[in-house]
Order: structure tokens, then sequence, then C-alpha cells
């Protein structure tokens, strides 16, 4: 599922089963390192942070995803349930 960002429409992040452990992910590039490194070292598609939702007591979690706004939080239930609704994409 892409998480886009309500304000800009950028994507801001990707929240996905991990085909390895199980476990329910979300994933983000922050903007410095996909403006700078990423698109340098040919690796658009990766990302370089990551927090699983599943297990976190947490009521939200910080993302670094959308150029424009910079950090913002994010509720992992809304992420979860949109997630296990089987929604392609939510907009936060």
């Amino acid at each position: 599922m892409i998480v886009y960002c309500r304000d800009h429409g950028n994507a801001a992040a990707i929240v996905e089963r991990n085909p390895v452990r199980g476990f329910v992910e979300l994933r983000w590039r922050e903007p410095r390192f996909r403006n700078h490194h990423a698109k340098a070292l040919g690796i658009d598609g990766r990302h370089n942070a990551w927090f699983r939702l599943e297990e976190t007591t947490r009521p939200t979690v910080n993302v670094n995803g959308c150029r424009e706004c910079g950090e913002r939080e994010i509720e992992v239930v809304t992420l979860l349930t949109a997630f296990d609704l089987g929604r392609s994409t939510i907009s936060v």
C-alpha cells in the first residue's frame, strides 16, 4: 500500500508485508537521501528507513518521506486498518 501526503500528493511511504519474516512494515526514504544518494547510486526503489507496525505500542510513527512536509506523525492504527482492508493507497 502506498502512503501519500494528503497536502502535496507526494508518495511518503509504503506499507507492506515483509516477504521473508512476514510482519507488516512501514518503509520510507528520507527526502535528502532520495534526492542525493539514491539517484547517484541508482537505487531509486530502495528505502533507508523502516518500522514494524504490528509489534509497536506507540500510537504514532514519525515519517520523513514527503519532500514538502518534512517529518510528520502518522497514526499506526490508520495504517494497519487500511492495509488489512486491502487498500492499495491511502492519503494521510
